[in-house]
């Protein structure tokens, strides 16, 4: 948050301050905010919550009228805070004194409370210096907002707080670091992790006090005391690695000849677990499914593969080369509206509440091997000609020309498990029209395997 922090003004005098808030993560949030005013000079309010895009700003505006007494003062304070991760926050603090400006201009030896810059408006604004970005390279020691950029070998040391952007090469953090990409080949060593994490890198000897870290490797010890109950999902774990106090969801893939610790920790339901061994308070939330070098209590592991949760969407199977190959894959899916049942096609309106989900029993010959989780969709507004489009791994919305060759992942899976759940969409659809979704896995060798039977969605208003 940016804006004014000191306010210089005659008696009687109004004005509107003018704040500006911005989301530097690659998700959208919903940010609560509040206001303390100890001289009731503000007449007006805020909303009580403000919804930002991803790397999207806004305005705060809040009138004010000073009272008629010289010399006096107050302070307001203006909160920001995330409900993604209620640890993220960005406060202003204003300082405001009635002054008598006539005086000051007659009367060289008049000053306010407080040395600064008075002019002859009913109000003199003192703006806050703000760091717009963070430097690329070397040792960052300050906050700063790293949106739209590539961080590589820098040192982070106490003093630093960085948010957005990506992060690449061998990083050293003993601060802060907030809704960040870490590139394949990073290695991000120590300090604190928040918000969102999309990790295709190596995240090492850290602590979490964030919503989600998804993808990529854990090595050291990871520790976590997140506010919001942070998750941790889909990661390769390095030999040896300890994970204390998270919410563990997904592939959780360690080294079976050393496997990773995991201790205090959270499992949620129909995860796959391999090359870990339980050690004090690992609580199950149901039953998990259990691959090679895994060190649990008797019950934990699932004996078969899960049965389907969802409708049959068949499955089909393409090389490099396009050609349809066989595949013992099988893809399950739908379309939830509002509290309905799951459908393979659905109605809904532009006020629903919806949920677009699938599973994927892996093919017996890929499970354990890398792969993209990859999710494109056909849509076609009213009297139109169809377009299409994929969904990359923040979720955003990616042209497509319909050569698998230019999938881009919605999802990067270190190693594949027997079953794998997608949650591809929550929320409402922002358009009208009808969707077609496809969904699947390609690994590093071309092949593609996904849903042969799309979820389609008539979404009107």
């Amino acid at each position: 948050m940016t804006g004014t922090t000191r306010v210089i003004g005659a008696p009687n005098a109004t004005t509107t301050l003018t704040l500006t808030l911005a989301n530097g993560s690659p998700v959208t949030d919903t940010f609560s905010l509040t206001v303390t005013d100890s001289g009731s000079w503000i007449s007006g309010s805020l909303p009580p919550t403000v919804d930002l895009a991803e790397l999207a700003m806004t305005d705060l505006t809040l009138p004010l009228t000073l009272p008629a007494e010289m010399g006096m003062t107050n302070t307001i304070t203006v909160t920001a805070t995330s409900k993604t991760d209620p640890l993220v926050t960005a406060t202003m603090t204003i300082q405001v004194e009635v002054v008598d400006l006539a005086a000051l201009i007659t009367n060289p030896t008049f000053s306010p409370s407080e040395p600064g810059v008075v002019d002859l408006l009913p109000f003199t604004i003192e703006p806050v210096a703000v760091n717009t970005g963070c430097p690329t390279d070397g040792v960052i020691d300050f906050f700063c907002n790293n949106q739209g950029q590539i961080l590589q070998d820098v040192t982070l040391t106490s003093g630093a707080s960085i948010t957005g952007g990506s992060l690449a090469g061998t990083l050293t953090n003993q601060g802060y670091v907030s809704q960040v990409t870490i590139q394949p080949g990073a290695v991000l060593t120590g300090g604190k992790l928040t918000g969102y994490i999309i990790n295709a890198g190596t995240l090492a000897d850290f602590e979490f006090v964030g919503a989600v870290i998804e993808g990529g490797t854990l090595a050291g010890k990871i520790t976590n005391h997140s506010q919001s109950e942070g998750v941790i999902k889909n990661v390769s774990l390095a030999p040896n690695t300890v994970i204390s106090g998270v919410n563990l969801q997904g592939n959780i893939s360690g080294d079976n000849s050393a496997p990773a610790l995991l201790e205090h920790v959270t499992i949620q339901p129909h995860s796959f677990l391999s090359g870990v061994k339980f050690g004090e308070a690992v609580v199950v939330e149901g039953q998990v499914i259990c691959g090679e070098g895994v060190q649990a209590p008797a019950g934990i592991c699932a004996a078969d593969k899960p049965e389907p949760k969802y409708p049959d969407l068949n499955t089909t199977a393409i090389n490099k080369q396009g050609k349809s190959i066989s595949t013992q894959s099988a893809c399950y899916g739908g379309i939830i509206v509002n509290s309905n049942p799951i459908e393979t096609q659905a109605t809904a309106s532009l006020a629903d509440d919806v949920t677009i989900q699938g599973q994927i029993q892996v093919d017996p010959a890929h499970v354990g091997q890398a792969a993209d989780i990859v999710v494109y969709v056909s849509y076609q507004p009213l009297d139109e000609a169809a377009t299409y489009f994929i969904l990359n791994e923040a979720g955003q919305v990616v042209d497509y020309d319909n050569n698998p060759a230019h999938l881009v992942p919605f999802q990067v899976i270190p190693k594949l498990a027997e079953s794998i759940e997608i949650v591809m969409y929550q929320g409402k659809l922002p358009v009208t029209g009808l969707l077609n979704i496809e969904f699947g896995y390609r690994l590093a060798d071309g092949t593609v395997v996904h849903n042969f039977k799309p979820i389609e969605v008539n979404i009107n208003k």
